[in-house]
């Protein structure tokens, strides 16, 4: 995060024990660390990070993303998902490049492409 983000409180944290239900949409560096189920939609380029206490039940719509914690459901990447060596997946990956580090838990389909969009 850049100082001008961080001086313009463009910036989004959401706790460990927050739950949260419907559609989220976000702008801004986005770090989750709460239990949602429904779905996170990051509306600019900004990266989202997904926390070792983080649970999504739902899908994730974004450009980066770090996975740290788990995700049932479907994560949508016009960017960089990568999974850390603590995350859990269960469902599709569809992102421009993927990264998986060993000794997470990764059970899905997953496709790669260049120049795709989101819808």
């Amino acid at each position: 995060m850049n100082q001008l983000d961080f001086h313009n409180l463009n910036y989004n944290l959401i706790s460990f024990s927050s739950l949260i239900e419907g559609t989220l949409h976000l702008n801004g560096e986005t770090i989750l660390n709460a239990n949602i189920k429904g779905t996170v939609m990051m509306k600019d380029s900004s990266k989202l990070t997904i926390e070792r206490g983080a649970v999504i039940t739902g899908n994730v719509y974004c450009h980066d993303v770090q996975i740290f914690g788990r995700i049932d459901g479907e994560v949508n990447s016009i960017g960089v998902v990568t999974v850390h060596s603590s995350a859990v997946i269960n469902g599709k990956i569809q992102a421009k490049k993927l990264a998986i580090f060993p000794g997470s838990i990764v059970n899905t389909s997953v496709s790669t492409q260049e120049d795709q969009t989101i819808n």
